[in-house]
Order: C-alpha cells, then structure tokens, then sequence
C-alpha cells in the first residue's frame, strides 16, 4: 500500500508526454505516480473523433479505480482539459487534494496570441495554424462540451487544491486561474508564474512549478478514508 499516488491527466489532443516531467519528478522522489492515456488521444485525428468528452472521463475514472486499491492518499492533477477531466473525477470520489495546471476555463488569450506572432513570427504562425486545422470538428465540439458542462462544477470542490495558471498562457487565458481560485472552497493557492506559456511542466519556469507541486502533495493532510 503506497502512502500517496499521483494521477496526472494530459491535456485535450494532447499526449502522456505533456506531463511526463512531472511524473519523473515525482517517481524521483518516490511518489506514486501513474499517467492516463486518455481514450482516442495520442493516435491519428480520426482516433480522437470517434471518441466523447465521457470517453475521457471514463479513461481516468478506470486508473483511479486502480489507484485507489494501492493508495492511502490520492491527488489527482490535470494538465490544461486534464483538469477539467479531474474535476469531474472529483465530484464522484472526492479525492484528497488536487491539482489543475493551465486547465482551461476561458479559452485562447488573442492578446497574447498577437503577442507571440510579433515576437516569432516563423516560430509561432505554424503552431497555431496546426491547432486550428489538426483537429476535427466533432473533436472540437466534445472539448467545448467537457468545458461548458465542467465549469459550474468548480463551486461544488472543497478540497486541498492548488491551482496553477501562466500570466503567458496562450490557450488558457489567465483569467481561468482567477475564476478556479474564486470558485472553489477549501484550502486553496493560485499559483500565477510570469512565464512558461501553456506547456509551462516542460518551459521555463518547469522546476519552481514542480517543486510548488512536490511540496503541495507532500504537506500533510488526511486521508481520503480517514
């Protein structure tokens, strides 16, 4: 039995890769960690398509059945819609803390999309005409519906939480950790990094991050069947 596991969620379209970081920071440190591959992601376009937003949830909701058989303790953190997926993880099993990073509730900062164009015009101009064309549209509609059906759920959670957002973020405006921190009840940090953009687990703050992370799962805090 492990004291405490860790559950990381990746992001919408996204990979196991996106928290991989962190999740070798954490087997570093001898926490428990375990990482979904969220139902359809990781493959073609077409795989994602043919999946739902509770396709999502169920792929999480499968490793947190295990998880809980092993563990004392569970945190669940979710990396940008990885968040959304966990929050919805906890409104049926409210786990013992968690964690959101970059997770969406206002969609795309423009301004912050022009200013990236102006800074690298070359680098930037091809990253965001792959996210408007590498995804289908039935994709897209799943996301919003993950998001709009999560968001009044925030004001459900009282739990130990840290909420992580990039005042850079380009996909989640920074406005989202500000309405997570005002939602939720319990004990709770927003922590607002000046940089590292949306992949902030793998940019240029990654280690203050992490390290805020380690400290949050290892304070000490009761039991989920306490």
């Amino acid at each position: 039995m492990y004291k405490t596991g860790v559950l990381l969620i990746h992001g919408f379209a996204g990979s196991r890769d996106e928290v991989r970081t962190l999740y070798d920071k954490l087997t570093e440190s001898n926490i428990y960690a375990r990482m979904v591959a969220v139902k359809g992601h990781e493959g073609r376009p077409r795989d994602l398509a043919r999946t739902t937003y509770r396709d999502w949830i169920e792929s999480a909701r499968t490793e947190y059945a295990d998880m809980i058989i092993t563990c004392e303790k569970v945190v669940l953190a979710g990396f940008s819609a990885g968040g959304l997926i966990a929050v919805n993880l906890y409104r049926e099993h409210e786990c013992d803390k968690l964690i959101t990073i970059n997770t969406p509730v206002c969609y795309w900062n423009i301004r912050q999309i022009f200013k990236n164009i102006r800074t690298d015009f070359r680098k930037y101009i091809p990253v965001y005409f792959r996210a408007c064309t590498d995804k289908r549209p039935a994709s897209l509609v799943n996301f919003l519906k993950l998001l709009y059906t999560t968001r009044r759920y925030f004001g459900e959670i009282e739990c130990d939480m840290l909420i992580i957002q990039a005042a850079d973020d380009d996909t989640s405006h920074y406005r989202s950790g500000k309405y997570i921190y005002d939602s939720v009840k319990g004990t709770k940090k927003l922590l607002t990094p000046p940089r590292g953009g949306h992949g902030i687990l793998t940019g240029e703050y990654r280690e203050e991050v992490i390290s805020e992370i380690l400290t949050f799962i290892n304070a000490d805090g009761q039991p989920r069947n306490a």
